[in-house]
């Protein structure tokens, strides 16, 4: 054993009897037949994750009594056809990962033995996006949900610019790479101008100004530019260093990050957001 489903949405899944599809997405290939044998678009590197991906769970659901039976019966019903978060918890130290996956199906078989006792179901979902981890945040003592979201909106890697260029060391758990960070460089007292961010085959370049006080943040995973709330992806630009697909990939372990920028650096500052990834 290694994780149990634990809740989808709102609602805590049943427990009784359960089994459950617990396999990772299967790889997205791009080989392609050749000649010569066969052509690895992905090279040494790793391939993506394939969504979306089938998970299932079988379970009894058996409560006090008949009423309470139907209030969960009835709101698995309801949630046929919606996407939510499916969170899963660690056998052995309770961590909680959480992927958006939407209830395609449910099945409910009803014997006349069962008809006041317990009910098999079984639950099938479509999971559309990696397992997510730990924040870049901090979470109550017992790593419990805050506001469906398992921690708080702040960045372990949130600091002061003080100096350029700046340079972060970013520790990434989890078993897959991130490549949805979210970097956001901050102006304080003075407009900020070129912030370019480089890392091992990373060159990643906005040119433009940051006016006193605003905000450019930058969605690697999104592929979006915002400054002060507005669209500025033309802004962005990939430098000669740059030798990777994505805008920024992070592999678990530790990535040094360095932002160079133009400007006086009086109350600015940077970030880094994100969530580790699991398969």
């Amino acid at each position: 054993m290694s994780y149990f489903y634990e809740r989808f949405g709102e609602i805590t899944l049943p427990i009784f009897n359960r089994d459950a599809n617990l396999a990772p997405a299967a790889a997205k290939t791009r080989i392609m037949s050749t000649a010569a044998g066969a052509f690895d678009a992905d090279g040494s590197g790793r391939s993506a994750q394939q969504f979306p991906h089938s998970l299932s769970i079988d379970a009894f659901v058996s409560e006090d009594d008949a009423a309470a039976q139907r209030v969960l019966l009835d709101a698995v019903r309801a949630a046929v056809g919606t996407r939510a978060y499916l969170y899963r918890r660690a056998d052995d130290d309770e961590t909680v990962q959480r992927a958006h996956c939407r209830l395609v199906n449910l099945t409910i078989d009803r014997s006349y033995k069962q008809r006041r006792a317990y009910q098999p179901i079984r639950m099938e979902f479509q999971q559309l996006e990696a397992w997510a981890g730990t924040a870049t945040s901090w979470v109550l003592d017992d790593g419990e949900v805050l506001d469906d979201g398992l921690t708080v909106d702040a960045s372990d890697y949130s600091v002061s610019l003080t100096s350029v260029p700046a340079l972060q060391t970013i520790e990434v758990g989890g078993n897959l790479p991130v490549t949805d960070a979210i970097l956001t460089v901050t102006a304080g007292s003075a407009a900020l101008s070129n912030p370019a961010f480089t890392a091992t085959d990373v060159d990643l370049r906005w040119t433009g100004t940051i006016p006193i006080g605003q905000s450019l943040v930058i969605d690697c995973g999104a592929a979006s530019v915002l400054l002060a709330g507005a669209d500025a992806y033309s802004g962005l630009s990939l430098g000669a260093g740059h030798a990777i697909e994505e805008w920024l990939r992070l592999e678990p372990g530790s990535t040094p990050l360095t932002l160079n920028v133009s400007g006086t650096l009086t109350g600015a500052s940077w970030s880094v957001y994100f969530r580790e990834r699991w398969a």
